[in-house]
């Protein structure tokens, strides 16, 4: 082998190990660079799982309020549900299995029952429970849940593992895992007691159902309050009505007695004005022969008193005849002659047959009638008295200084015509109106004590419109004047 292929063998080795060497210091890089990122890769790993158990922790505590929030809204629902059906309940046994029963199909709750206090007693009883058979396990307890609230107001919720006896014993003798005891208070008063509970361990109750719970029973004291409320209106409208009846019963023996008053009063007047009127009449004629001088000669003194007699003698036979047709109203022996007449024609028939006063007091009349005016249908004689009683009195009443006017209207309706008689003259005081169509009343003024009138023409004027079937009132102001209105139904509507 010559120098050169040594020398060029070197070269060759010499160079090949360095390139080598060069791979080697590479692979070496690499693999520092690649242990580094799987440290850092292992690093991500640990983080994100550690970021995933949270993730995880989190979706469970959010899942488990979901839960919570979506059980307390569907206890919410269902307590305002119940809250609806109870609301037109008055009756506590009815309330009662309302709520038991909406305790274990609504809340879910495997035993549910309802104690309250009667008011004879002041232990508890058993009103309503569901899943529950035996009766003498919900007596047993009774006294052991008088005993647990002694001392509790807000409600127990108690367990089969509870370290309180007396709770312990409650749920042994029922046969729950868990339970809620939550009282029903009245103005501070414990009236009752709602028990609610489990017998699976998997479906224990917690704060949620006391809440609700708790809710309930304040519903519940509420419905027990407007009961008790209700029971106390009853009665008193019971009551009430009684006292009513009696009452009515004891009206309408006095109503008979005032009818059979009324009966005899009418027949005494009836009586007593027939007596009168012989005599009466006799004085008329006796002092109509004395003025007329076939007995003799008369002088001028005793012809004015006998004028004076024959006067007053007219004026009672005019007070008789009224008291007559008053009473013979009143007992229905006045038969009403009806006929078809134009009320337009009546009314200036009457005007005119006053007018002559008008003239002479210096106070004007008005006539306001509309036309065409159907027919009405009754007794023509009465209804002219009416009216010349009511334009007389107008016409006493208005001041003959040319400022007086009386004024007539009629104003038609459906089935009637209102007529009034208006006038600006002195008026009525209010406190007399409601005693004005009443026998023998007159208006205490000093006015009245120079007009002379019995009282008995209005009166006799509300007989004769309610004969017609109308009706009649008034309306005055003192100094400003009076108007009284009365209705007279249509022709097609009286039955003659």
């Amino acid at each position: 082998m010559g120098p050169e292929l040594i020398l060029v063998l070197t070269v060759t080795l010499g160079f090949s190990f360095a390139i080598l060497l060069i791979l080697w210091i590479h692979g070496q890089k690499k693999l520092y660079e690649s242990s580094k990122s799987l440290a850092y890769f292992k690093k991500l790993c640990e983080e994100l799982d550690q970021n995933t158990k949270i993730i995880v922790k989190q979706d469970l505590e959010l899942t488990r309020t979901h839960e919570s929030l979506d059980k307390r809204a569907r206890g919410l629902f269902a307590l305002h549900e119940l809250g609806n059906k109870m609301g037109s309940v008055f009756d506590e046994s009815v309330m009662a299995e309302i709520v038991t029963k909406t305790l274990t199909e609504e809340f879910g709750f495997d035993k549910a029952a309802f104690f309250m206090r009667l008011r004879e007693k002041s232990t508890l009883f058993c009103l309503r429970s569901h899943g529950i058979q035996e009766k003498e396990t919900i007596e047993k307890i009774i006294t052991l849940i008088e005993q647990s609230l002694q001392n509790n107001a807000g409600g127990i919720l108690g367990s089969a593992d509870d370290d309180r006896p007396d709770i312990h014993k409650i749920a042994s003798d029922l046969k729950l895992d868990s339970f809620l005891l939550m009282p029903i208070a009245l103005k501070s008063e414990k009236v009752g007691v709602i028990l609610a509970g489990n017998s699976l361990s998997h479906e224990k109750i917690g704060e949620d159902e006391r809440d609700l719970l708790s809710l309930l029973a304040d519903q519940v004291a509420v419905v027990i309050d407007n009961t008790k409320l209700y029971e106390q209106i009853r009665q008193s409208h019971h009551l009430l009505e009684a006292k009513v009846q009696e009452r009515t019963r004891e009206l309408e023996k006095m109503n008979d007695q005032l009818k059979h008053l009324s009966d005899m009063k009418s027949d005494f007047v009836s009586s007593a004005s027939h007596e009168l009127r012989t005599p009466l009449t006799s004085i008329k004629g006796y002092s109509s022969i004395l003025i007329s001088g076939k007995l003799g000669p008369v002088s001028q003194e005793q012809q004015e008193r006998l004028e004076k007699i024959h006067r007053h003698s007219n004026e009672l036979v005019e007070m008789i005849n009224t008291l007559l047709d008053i009473s013979r109203i009143e007992r229905g022996k006045t038969e009403m002659k009806l006929e078809r007449f134009s009320l337009k024609d009546l009314i200036l028939k009457v005007v005119d047959l006053l007018q002559p006063q008008y003239i002479a007091r210096k106070i004007q009349s008005k006539v306001d009638i509309p036309e065409n005016m159907e027919p009405i249908s009754g007794d023509v004689a009465h209804l002219q008295r009416v009216l010349i009683n009511l334009l007389s009195n107008a016409l006493k009443y208005t001041p003959d200084n040319g400022s007086g006017v009386i004024t007539v209207k009629v104003n038609p309706a459906e089935k009637e015509y209102q007529i009034s008689v208006n006038d600006n003259g002195v008026g009525i005081p209010q406190e007399a109106l409601p005693k004005l169509f009443t026998e023998f009343y007159r208006v205490d003024t000093p006015m009245n004590q120079e007009i002379k009138g019995t009282g008995l023409g209005l009166s006799l004027v509300k007989k004769i419109v309610e004969a017609h079937k109308g009706a009649i009132w008034v309306e005055s102001r003192v100094g400003k004047g009076t108007a009284f209105y009365f209705t007279l139904p249509h022709a097609s509507s009286t039955q003659p």
